[in-house]
């Protein structure tokens, strides 16, 4: 059961209980008999602003002709508002007519608006001095005015909370958001990975490099990884970790041939697609997360005093002695004079938060779409109570001639009105008004712009989801490009040394013989005219090369040749090697002819 239908209870029984305890048991109608008949003029002396709040305010159908009257009065005038008013106090005087009439007793009540002396406590002379039996209007039950004000059992509690604005997005460095694809797994699992994928490489090149072609083909003719001591090993190697790397991202798989082989790469196969799969489903989270940071300024009453910043209060007594009392230490601003101005001041950055009742806030964050940015946070700072007050009699009804005068102990009016209040809360009347004057959050009307808002982006070509920016997958981008220029790099050191080994290997000393220039793989030997000879001459024990008929030797024997046509045929079929196996060495220069 809540605080407020106890003390409704226990109001009731006081009420009920105190006449027996004096002897006296008078019936509820008889009670209830003070009210019959009455019409009980109420003010509201405060009312700054025509929007009002939740417990008092001008119906949205009201004639302009009555705003413009109210906003004329001068200090000291008053104007009827009982067919404009409403909010939670008139729901709540209403349901207690309905209550009395069901009991047969019936009273009436008038609102009106009073412009009060600048200097004159609202409240207090309204009662005393306008002559007003009840306020209306906002009042919390406090000490100093229950001494010289009669009030109702309080209906609905209240406690004073902080405001601020919304939490705000704070864009991530770009260094973050270029890596953004790499978050979705930390440094050691990307470890493990690469780990991972080179023993791959490793094991499926031992198991598979000898016996399986058609994943391991040999090297490229003509190329350098055949030489030595490179051999076909690096090669394969090399092809393993290409593949391996392909089959992890599910792009291409091995094709293994033996058994080993299959149940290493069918287990490969599984571990990737695991990681690859937690992989992409956490991206995209991590792509979104990276539109930007929730960061809020204020959380809780004590980030005032964290911060040094001031905390804007409503022009009320109430407020401005609550944090007197409660937080002397935090710096505050009078702000505004109603509930509206003080939302503005947070809004226009004159204060990161405020100071102010929940109820009053509750309502005006749901006034208004303007309002969808603040957010009340952390718990609220106190707990109290509204209830309606009424003026104190003069005298006691039943006060002795010898009696003097004072204020009442006991008014039979607000007594007989708390048996009714008593029966409202517990029919659950209390709690519907509260309900409807004072939502507990904005959401349906925030709800409301934002998908007007949405629906005008719809309207404009404007995608209504959080886009991912190119500063959110940079990182791909710049990945991509660098192993494009790392690729290319390798491929022109690779064509550099292809062209400086060609030139090496021309240039180095021909270690088992060189063919003469018109005896190259490529070039046939160069046809001689008729009658014309060419003689070469060599060093000493290099061999040498008789591609015809040589004059006082025997090397067209050695060659298996008679003729230059002959040797480059010989030359072209068997290699250099051949022919410098069937060479001469002499001692000495040597002479050779050779005649066609």
């Amino acid at each position: 059961m809540s605080l407020t239908r106890i003390r409704a209870i226990l109001a009731f029984g006081i009420v009920a209980v105190l006449p027996a305890a004096l002897g006296q048991t008078p019936s509820l109608a008889s009670q209830l008999a003070v009210l019959s008949g009455r019409t009980f003029r109420c003010a509201t002396p405060d009312w700054l602003d025509p929007a009002g709040d939740g417990f008092l305010r001008l119906h949205p159908a009201t004639p302009p002709a009555v705003r413009t009257a109210w906003l004329a009065m001068q200090e000291g005038e008053n104007m009827d508002l009982t067919k404009y008013a409403t909010g939670y106090n008139i729901d709540l005087m209403k349901g207690l007519q309905q209550l009395g009439a069901k009991h047969g007793v019936g009273f009436n009540f008038t609102v009106d608006v009073v412009r009060v002396p600048g200097k004159e406590d609202p409240r207090k002379w309204s009662l005393n001095t306008a002559g007003y039996e009840c306020l209306l209007s906002s009042t919390q039950l406090a000490s100093d005015r229950a001494v010289v004000m009669d009030f109702m059992v309080p209906s609905i509690p209240y406690g004073y909370i902080v405001t601020t604005t919304a939490a705000t997005t704070t864009a991530p460095a770009f260094s973050d958001r270029v890596t953004t694809f790499l978050q979705p797994f930390d440094s050691s699992v990307w470890a493990c990975i690469v780990v991972a994928v080179a023993f791959s490489a490793v094991v499926t090149c031992l198991l598979e490099a000898r016996t399986n072609s058609e994943d391991f083909p040999p090297p490229p003719a003509g190329s350098d990884w055949g030489r030595e001591p490179v051999g076909p090993f690096a090669w394969h190697m090399s092809t393993a970790l290409y593949r391996s790397v392909l089959s992890f991202v599910a792009y291409d798989v091995f094709r293994a041939q033996s058994g080993a082989g299959r149940l290493y790469v069918m287990v490969f196969s599984f571990v990737s697609m695991l990681l690859v799969s937690a992989y992409t489903a956490n991206l995209a989270a991590f792509f979104t997360k990276q539109q930007g940071l929730p960061h809020q300024q204020i959380s809780t009453i004590n980030d005032f005093q964290t911060l040094r910043t001031q905390a804007c209060l409503r022009n009320s007594g109430q407020a401005i002695d609550f944090m007197e009392r409660k937080y002397p230490q935090i710096k505050t601003l009078v702000a505004a004079n109603s509930q509206p101005a003080l939302m503005d001041a947070i809004l226009s950055g004159q204060c990161l938060g405020a100071v102010n009742t929940d109820l009053h806030t509750r309502y005006t964050l749901s006034s208004d779409d303007k309002y969808c940015d603040l957010q009340i946070v952390g718990q609220a700072l106190s707990f109290g109570y509204y209830a309606i007050p009424f003026r104190k009699l003069t005298a006691a009804p039943n006060a002795s001639a010898n009696a003097s005068a004072g204020p009442s102990t006991v008014n039979p009016v607000v007594a007989a009105l708390n048996l009714l209040a008593a029966e409202f809360i517990e029919s659950g009347g209390a709690t519907d008004a509260a309900s409807k004057h004072f939502p507990t959050d904005n959401v349906a009307l925030c709800t409301a712009r934002a998908d007007a808002e949405r629906w005008a982006k719809s309207q404009g070509g404007a995608s209504d989801g959080n886009s991912i920016s190119l500063a959110d997958v940079s990182g791909l981008f710049i990945l991509l490009s660098i192993t494009a220029i790392v690729s290319l790099l390798i491929s022109t050191i690779l064509w550099a040394r292809g062209v400086d080994w060609s030139a090496k290997r021309h240039a180095l000393p021909c270690w088992g013989g060189c063919p003469p220039p018109g005896l190259t793989r490529s070039s046939p030997v160069g046809k001689s005219s008729a009658g014309t000879s060419a003689a070469l001459i060599v060093a000493a024990s290099t061999p040498t090369y008789s591609p015809g008929a040589v004059t006082g030797d025997a090397s067209g024997e050695s060659s298996g040749a008679s003729t230059p046509q002959a040797a480059a045929a010989v030359f072209q079929a068997q290699g250099p090697q051949t022919l410098m196996s069937r060479g001469s060495s002499r001692a000495g220069a040597l002479r050779f002819t050779t005649s066609v």
